[in-house]
């Protein structure tokens, strides 16, 4: 098996592998119990959830900033995936040009998905959703 990039780095630092396990449950100092590290119900989660999000002074004030963290969050995973799937193409078990490939397509999708509810039609006409035909007299 080739090494990762992470890995080559790591042996180059001199940063050893840690082999212990990580225990799944830590404790919360809040609620004074043990709760999950990771996932639903997680420790120490209080302080991201906030109903609230604050504006910036340069932000725009009507941008959705649930949205801009879901984007933020989105493009944070495919980075990780792209920097996974370049390690596999480095490796032999993926094709070469098989990361950039996928992910055009994945960020084209995403597009025009965003664009899916911008389809103008007029409120009060009725239309089959099958088949997109208008019914009725107009």
């Amino acid at each position: 098996k080739k090494e990762t990039k992470w890995e080559k780095f790591a042996k180059e630092r001199g940063i050893g592998a840690n082999n212990e396990k990580r225990s799944r449950k830590v404790w919360d100092e809040a609620t004074g119990t043990w709760l999950y590290r990771h996932g639903y119900q997680k420790a120490n989660a209080g302080d991201s959830q906030w109903p609230i999000m604050e504006v910036r002074k340069n932000d725009d004030p009507y941008e959705d900033p649930w949205e801009r963290e879901r984007d933020a969050k989105r493009s944070r995973v495919d980075k990780n995936l792209v920097n996974r799937m370049k390690n596999e193409e480095r490796a032999g078990t993926l094709s070469k040009g098989a990361a950039n490939r996928a992910f055009k397509e994945k960020k084209a999708i995403r597009e025009k998905g965003r664009e899916g509810g911008k389809e103008k039609i007029p409120s009060g006409l009725p239309i089959d959703l099958a088949t997109g035909k208008k019914s009725g007299n107009i």
